[in-house]
């Protein structure tokens, strides 16, 4: 049962490699750089068209502000139905005159003064034009009336804090945005090394299943010539089983990686290669540590100095209540109905102070809830402030503990490689046991996968210190 089972696995590890190579040979794709996918990340991000919307309102809040400084003409219209018309008749001049008889008779100049001029006047002679009476329309039955304002703010002195507000709050929002490409580049970067790492780890495992396969071939010659062993077959057999598996593994985790990066950038496949070695523009970002004064150049701890300039800006528009405010307007009217006046339309001028003394102690509430609101925006920033300086910090470590793993996996590497060429040596002739070339090869393969490793931590703490001291600068992208 042993020699039949044994001759089937030959013949599927003889198949075995032939479909290993044949999935894990890289087709020719199109390259994409970083540079590229930096490009494409920021261009198709929805959040950072969503930062530009943003923007787009801050500018559209700039001119709202300035719009209260600036005129205002409204135009009024309206038709009113009455259920009668109503006339007041004043009576003729004729008609007057008696009245004013009939008061001059009863005049006590005792007590009222001297007698007016007009009761010694001569009556007026009888006409009977100037004697009608006239009656004045004071209510039509179908009434039209019209009329334009035009007024402007004279006086308001809270106009000011609350533009110098918008203006902040453009700058903000430009900040915000400027900070979100950062962070977005930045998760683009880290995508792209882990498609970088993911081709290497593929090409790595292609080379350790060619191994594996001679060291099989190998066996097999040694096996026919009575030097090697029974179970040295089994092992190598089992050998180029793990290989392929391992290679089957990482062609899915490069197939995944690329998927990633895929959606990050909008494309709608993952039909492309990334640079073997990419190189990136914030190499040997930390010579000399972290500095506490760069960690403030942060565009999130810029937005936040804005954001308690803004909160100072409230304390003043909370004083500027105590002051009064000055309106002027002009309006002209047009009515159907004459009225009194006896014409269709007039105009007037106005001029409007208002001054509010005392609302029951609420303006000095919104006083002490400004200073508030001061304090907390200090304190949000120094809490902001010690995070950015532990993710500077933190950052810097890695990059340390990443070179120093770097140049032990180097050197490891270098000591691996010429252990792996002796027992190889040794095992063609016999001297050395299967364990020992198979200790080899896993010594070997391991250190070249820390130093692969090492070399992306490297790249990704460097990036990492530029973004947490604000130094991922973007401006070529």
């Amino acid at each position: 049962m042993l020699p039949r089972l044994f001759t089937l696995a030959l013949l599927l590890l003889a198949a075995a490699p032939a479909r290993g190579q044949e999935a894990a040979a890289p087709q020719p794709l199109p390259l994409l750089t970083m540079n590229e996918a930096i490009v494409q990340g920021l261009a198709n991000s929805p959040v950072l068209k969503i930062s530009v919307e943003k923007l787009e309102q801050a500018n559209l809040q700039v001119k709202r502000a300035y719009a209260l400084l600036l005129p205002f003409v409204s135009v009024q219209g309206s038709y009113t139905r009455a259920d009668e018309e109503i006339s007041l008749d004043f009576g003729s001049f004729g008609d007057l005159f008696t009245l004013a008889m009939m008061n001059c008779g009863s005049w006590d100049e005792t007590t009222m003064g001297p007698l007016p001029e007009m009761c010694a006047a001569p009556a007026p002679a009888d006409d009977s034009s100037e004697d009608e009476s006239s009656a004045r329309v004071i209510q039509e039955l179908n009434n039209f009336d019209a009329g334009v304002t035009v007024g402007m703010s004279l006086l308001n002195l809270r106009t000011w804090p609350l533009i110098k507000n918008m203006y902040t709050a453009e700058e903000i929002v430009l900040l915000q945005t400027g900070f979100t490409r950062e962070q977005l580049a930045y998760t683009v970067v880290q995508l792209y090394y882990g498609v970088a790492t993911a081709q290497s780890a593929v090409a790595l495992m292609q080379e350790n299943l060619g191994t594996v396969m001679r060291h099989l071939e190998l066996t097999e010659i040694r096996f026919k010539a009575g030097v090697a062993l029974q179970n040295e077959r089994v092992r190598a057999a089992m050998g180029v089983v793990q290989a392929r598996n391992g290679l089957d593994q990482a062609v899915l985790a490069l197939e995944s990686a690329r998927d990633a990066l895929a959606i990050m950038l909008g494309k709608e496949d993952n039909a492309f290669a990334v640079e073997e070695d990419p190189q990136h523009p914030w190499r040997d970002a930390a010579p000399g540590g972290v500095d506490p004064n760069a960690l403030a150049q942060r565009k999130d701890i810029l937005v936040l100095d804005k954001v308690r300039l803004m909160t100072e800006r409230g304390l003043t528009d909370v004083r500027f209540k105590f002051l009064p405010t000055l309106q002027g307007a002009w309006n002209w009217s047009w009515s159907s109905n004459t009225g009194f006046a006896g014409r269709h339309t007039q105009w007037r001028a106005l001029v409007t102070l208002n001054w509010s003394l005392f609302e029951g102690g609420s303006r000095w509430v919104e006083m002490d809830e400004a200073r508030s609101k001061m304090r907390e925006a200090s304190f949000n920033r120094d809490l902001a402030l010690q995070h950015a300086e532990v993710e500077a910090r933190g950052a810097y470590n890695q990059i340390r503990s990443a070179r120093r793993d770097v140049e032990a996996a180097t050197e490891n590497l270098e000591l691996a490689q010429k252990n792996l060429q002796i027992v190889e040596k040794q095992y063609k002739l016999g001297a050395a046991p299967q364990t020992a070339i198979l200790d080899a090869e896993l010594q070997y393969r391991s250190a070249r996968i820390q130093t692969l490793v090492g070399s992306l931590r490297v790249s990704l703490a460097e990036i990492a210190y530029a973004k947490a001291v604000g130094r991922l600068t973007l401006e070529g992208f």
